[in-house]
C-alpha cells in the first residue's frame, strides 16, 4: 500500500482502495473554552451532587437541584465531546467496493457515514463552490453545524460532493491549497474514474 502526505492529510492507496486520515485543526482557543468548561462543569456537578446527597442534608435535593444536576452533566457531555474532537479527533474517509464511508473519530453519538460511489457527483472543493463567497462567514464559524450530530462541533468540509439531492462535506481541517493537490491526487486514481470531480 502506498502512503502520500500532503501537510497533515495522510492518503493511503492500493488497487481499488483509497482512504484519507485528516487530523482536526490545531485549534488552541477551542481546546482551551471547551477543556475549561468541561472542567467548570464537572466540578460544579460533583460539588453540588456532594452536598446535596450527604448524610447532613436531611431533606435531600430539591427538583431544582436535580434538573441543575441532569442539565450541567449533558452540558458537560457536550464541552467533553467538543474537548476530545479538537485533541484526538480526525476524519477518515475510505473508498472500497464501490462506496465511500466518512468516520469521524472521537464524536460522541457519531457513527460512520457511507455513500454509494456511483452516487457521488460533482467532488469539488469549498474554495470553487458557488456558495463559498455569501457561507464564508459561516464557514469559519467556530461552533457552526452542518450535521445532525454536529453540536457544538464544525462539521463542515473544504470538500463537499452532491449526493442524491443533498451536500456532503468533509475534511474541514483542510486549508486551500492542500485542497488542491490532494483533489489533484484523487482525480488520478483509479477509484475515484466513476466520480464527477470538478476541476
Amino acid at each position: 500500500m502506498q502512503e502520500t502526505y500532503i501537510d497533515r492529510v495522510v492518503i493511503k492507496t492500493d488497487f481499488n482502495y483509497c482512504q484519507l486520515v485528516i487530523p482536526t485543526k490545531k485549534d488552541f482557543a477551542a481546546r482551551f473554552l471547551s477543556g475549561l468548561a468541561s472542567l467548570f462543569f464537572l466540578a460544579g456537578i460533583i460539588a453540588i451532587s456532594a452536598y446535596s446527597f450527604s448524610p447532613k442534608q436531611s431533606t435531600g435535593a430539591d427538583n431544582f437541584t436535580i434538573v441543575w444536576i441532569i442539565g450541567g452533566t449533558i452540558v458537560w457531555a457536550l464541552m467533553t465531546r467538543v474537548f476530545l474532537w479538537n485533541i484526538i479527533g480526525r476524519e477518515i474517509i475510505t473508498v472500497d467496493n464501490g462506496f465511500m464511508t466518512i468516520d469521524r473519530s472521537w464524536i460522541l453519538l457519531s457513527k460512520p457515514q457511507t455513500y454509494e460511489l456511483k452516487s457521488v457527483k460533482n467532488l469539488r472543493t469549498d474554495f470553487d463552490d458557488d456558495s463559498y463567497e455569501e457561507n464564508k462567514w459561516n464557514n469559519n464559524s467556530l461552533f457552526y453545524n452542518t450535521g445532525k450530530l454536529s453540536i457544538l462541533i464544525k462539521l463542515g468540509g473544504t470538500f463537499l460532493f452532491d449526493y442524491n439531492g443533498q451536500t456532503i462535506k468533509f475534511g474541514d481541517s483542510v486549508d486551500k491549497d492542500d485542497a488542491d493537490l490532494v483533489l489533484k491526487k484523487l482525480m488520478e486514481m483509479k477509484v475515484f474514474l466513476s466520480v464527477n470531480v470538478k476541476s
